[in-house]
């Protein structure tokens, strides 16, 4: 039950990583905070990797995912250029990352949701290497 969301030390990605039964008010906390005091830093970013492989999503609503989307939204007026893959083996969180990305789509952001580590990283590296090409 812990949610950490940091800037990595290269300036241009965010790392979240989840693990444990989180409640849906554990998610909206550390998404809240984050924005509200790393928006600086944010606004630099072209990646963002959240690992949920080792969180149960379980008692997270439609509803707490409409407001983290909501969420994300108002943080893309800040930041439209970002890559955003979610690590998300499980049905029922790989299912809540796909209402996600939809409600989302708004950001402008490309999303998308990965069953393992090794496969978000891969497209986090090949969409990073096309946009600088």
């Amino acid at each position: 039950m812990t949610v950490s969301i940091a800037v990595q030390s290269d300036g241009e990605s965010v790392l979240l990583v989840a693990a444990g039964s989180l409640t849906s008010e554990e998610l909206l906390q550390a998404n809240r905070a984050f924005f509200s005091s790393h928006m600086e830093a944010f606004r630099r970013c072209r990646t963002w990797l959240s690992d949920y492989s080792e969180a149960s999503l379980d008692a997270v609503s439609r509803e707490v995912i409409e407001e983290l989307a909501y969420i994300a939204v108002g943080a893309s007026r800040e930041n439209r250029d970002l890559l955003v893959a979610l690590i998300v083996p499980r049905d029922l969180p790989f299912g809540l990352a796909r209402m996600w990305e939809a409600l989302s789509d708004g950001t402008g952001w490309k999303t998308k949701a990965f069953r393992s580590e090794a496969e978000a990283r891969e497209w986090l590296e090949v969409e990073t290497s096309a946009r600088r090409s």
